[in-house]
């Protein structure tokens, strides 16, 4: 019964993304690939081939879903990662933590979760910009990534919008 519920949660997000994604900004395409990932109870849509796995270096054990990562595509390629926190935090504590390397962060809500979004953030050849929330004791960030400051808005406007929790 989960997996048609999670089926179906699917299929409606893959319809409305597609009609309702838009485009930010000239050079990020919609983004077309579904995605559902069970472990981290969340669906949407990504650009190009969609990739999964555990990063290894991470000592919390970050789980990820990305698409147009490593592709040839210089616009924009977006990632979805996702961690269990070892103790209770408020979304003030994470940005706290990770102020100083980020800068200056916006706090707010993302879908009715606290969240908070990094400018976009200069990394010498390309550009990225991340918003991340918490989902009871999971932290979860969405970044997009582009060749332009507009092409990483534009990556992370449009996956946050076809972005679901289930």
């Amino acid at each position: 019964m989960k997996t048609k519920k999670m089926a179906g949660v699917l299929a409606a997000t893959a319809a409305l993304a597609i009609l309702g994604a838009g485009q930010a900004n000239a050079d990020v395409g919609p983004f077309l690939t579904p995605f559902i990932d069970p472990g981290c109870l969340c669906a949407g849509l990504l650009p190009g081939q969609v990739q999964m796995g555990v990063e290894p270096e991470s000592p919390l054990v970050t789980h990820y879903i990305q698409g147009n990562w490593t592709a040839s595509n210089p616009d924009a390629a977006a990632k979805v990662r996702y961690f269990t926190l070892r103790q209770r935090l408020s979304i003030t504590d994470l940005g706290a933590a990770l102020e100083r390397d980020l800068g200056p962060l916006q706090y707010g809500t993302y879908r009715d979760h606290p969240s908070f979004t990094t400018r976009v953030l200069d990394n010498g050849r390309d550009y990225t910009q991340m918003t991340a929330f918490l989902d009871g004791d999971r932290a979860v960030t969405l970044t997009g990534w582009g060749a332009s400051p507009e092409d990483a808005e534009g990556a992370l406007a449009t996956l946050a919008r076809t972005f679901q929790i289930l």
